[in-house]
């Protein structure tokens, strides 16, 4: 069997087991038996337990909020194009809440381990840097600039959704998570400022 077929059932097979059991459980012999190879296969595969769930966590990063940046444009006010981009982030939430739960779980044992600590580290810069990156476009594209540095902003706009990330996989309340999102976009939009000339 060719490597890449081989890092590919085994990254399937460490999914299964993360979203069934969680990051504890997610041993090297466990992965193995649930991808059915010899526990040799995963060395030859992977350096360690650590390289394979950077791999799980890199590729899944970019199902997060990048979704925000196909919905930026012209059309409309920037409220509502600020809350089309939420709402593209939130539909990914309400459809995978696993693969966020499984995304926390990974973090808050990472935050325990010195081998994986710079994995947590490495997730929540790349959140920040896609929402810096969503939040240029909607700068370039409206035309406006933003009333706060831009890694602030950022930041802000990390936690606002994280927390009621956290907080839906806890309640699963779609409506109250909605009627945040709608109150969010208006007073996200009123930290630009327009660039046109009076």
């Amino acid at each position: 069997m060719p490597l890449e077929e081989r890092r590919t059932l085994l990254l399937e097979a460490a999914w299964r087991v993360l979203s069934t059991q969680g990051v504890h459980a997610a041993t090297t012999r466990a992965i193995c038996a649930e991808a059915q190879m010899p526990q040799s296969a995963f060395h030859y595969c992977f350096r360690s337990r650590q390289e394979l769930l950077r791999e799980v966590v890199v590729g899944l990063l970019p199902q997060q909020m990048e979704a925000s940046l196909s919905v930026v444009d012209r059309r409309g006010s920037l409220q509502t194009v600020l809350r089309k981009a939420l709402v593209s982030y939130w539909d990914h939430v309400e459809s995978e809440p696993l693969l966020h739960n499984v995304l926390y779980d990974i973090t808050t044992t990472a935050l325990r381990d010195p081998d994986l600590v710079d994995l947590a580290h490495m997730q929540y810069a790349r959140f920040q840097e896609t929402a810096s990156e969503v939040l240029k476009a909607v700068a370039e594209i409206r035309n406006v600039s933003w009333t706060l540095p831009l890694p602030v902003l950022a930041r802000m706009l990390v936690n606002v959704l994280d927390g009621m990330t956290l907080n839906y996989i806890v309640d699963r309340d779609r409506k109250a998570a909605r009627a945040v999102l709608d109150s969010f976009a208006p007073i996200l939009a009123g930290l630009a400022k327009s660039n046109k000339a009076k």
